[in-house]
């Protein structure tokens, strides 16, 4: 005997509201006003005012993802603590709390909703459906993420219950519950991105280990920032000079440099009194080896080539008892990494 067809018109309508308890997920269309957000959801940010009427004129036109809520009774039923909060209406938001505040701020009158009586079998059970969702979204708020996983370690019981539960390391538990620790100022330049995780992990840590009060964390971060800001010491000395900082003399492939003698020898530098300007005198150490004459455009001062663009000529004499010419004329006849050589010679032969 055939099977009795069944019009697939006939299926298209819409849903009506089932009987609740019903393990079966139902799809329904609930009015905004028998609806109610759950306490547990650890998510406070759910967007602006603009960007939640966004949402809600996309909803009007076409709703693709339902809200996933329990019943009241059923709800209560573990939670009694939140009688008070969830007040008469009918059902409680597991899931969806955001498309439920779009959907209100644009006055739409119901939502598509899929009641889930199952997730409400246990406490744990219904923890897990609300927190799993932010738990694993990339751009969750990290302070909300440590509230939400604190949630789930006071109703597992410990932090290796979570873990298992999440199929996560400890590890990935303690990191997300350190982040109380933190003040509340500190927590929300964490949550409006102004500090990064990790800086915030150390700052736990340090807070576990030294007991920082609220101050002594403002301060911690305070000397993060002054460091990050500043280059790191030896940086500048390792870093090619800006073009722009450096005199360039016409002919580059004219400029060669002479090769700087270790560190660890002393130099012999000329003094106006005892020698000719801008030459070492002849018992030098470095004068002892050939010296090519300076081309076009390069400066000699001791055994240190400097590159200027001004027409060739003598080097002045070196005014020793007046450290402020003495600085002047280095910085107009040496580069840059000649003074930082020089300065390095004289500290060893002092």
């Amino acid at each position: 005997m055939a099977g009795q067809r069944t019009s697939l018109a006939s299926l298209a309508g819409q849903k009506v509201e089932d009987i609740p308890g019903r393990t079966m997920p139902t799809l329904v269309s609930l009015e905004l006003g028998r609806i109610v957000p759950t306490p547990l959801n650890p998510r406070t940010e759910f967007g602006g005012t603009e960007t939640l009427r966004e949402l809600g004129e996309s909803m009007r036109r076409r709703q693709l993802q339902p809200i996933v809520v329990v019943s009241r009774t059923l709800y209560l039923k573990l939670f009694p603590e939140h009688t008070d909060r969830i007040g008469t209406t009918t059902y409680v938001i597991a899931n969806g709390e955001r498309r439920y505040r779009a959907a209100t701020q644009v006055g739409l009158g119901t939502i598509e909703a899929v009641i889930r009586e199952g997730i409400a079998s246990s406490r744990k059970e219904f923890l897990d459906a609300v927190l799993s969702e932010n738990l694993d979204r990339m751009n969750f708020d990290p302070i909300e993420e440590a509230r939400a996983v604190e949630q789930m370690v006071v109703e597992f019981g410990s932090a290796r219950a979570v873990a298992e539960h999440r199929g996560k390391h400890e590890a990935w538990v303690s990191q997300r519950r350190s982040l109380l620790r933190l003040s509340p100022a500190m927590q929300a330049l964490v949550s409006s991105r102004q500090m990064p995780v990790e800086k915030a992990r150390n700052l736990a840590k340090a807070i576990k280990d030294l007991g920082l009060d609220d101050a002594s964390q403002v301060a911690w971060w305070d000397e993060e920032r002054a460091a990050r800001a500043s280059v790191p010491r030896g940086r500048k000395e390792l870093a090619a000079p800006s073009p722009a900082s450096v005199e360039q003399p016409e002919d580059l492939t004219a400029v060669k440099p002479q090769v700087l003698p270790p560190v660890r020898e002393a130099v012999d530098l000329p003094r106006a009194s005892t020698s000719s300007p801008g030459r070492p005198p002849a018992a030098s150490p470095v004068a002892a080896s050939p010296v090519t004459p300076p081309a076009t455009g390069v400066r000699e001062i001791g055994n240190l080539t400097a590159v200027k663009s001004s027409p060739p000529g003598p080097a002045p004499a070196l005014p020793w008892d007046s450290p402020e010419e003495l600085d002047r004329i280095l910085r107009e006849y040496m580069t840059p990494e000649s003074r930082t050589a020089l300065a390095k010679l004289l500290s060893i032969a002092d």
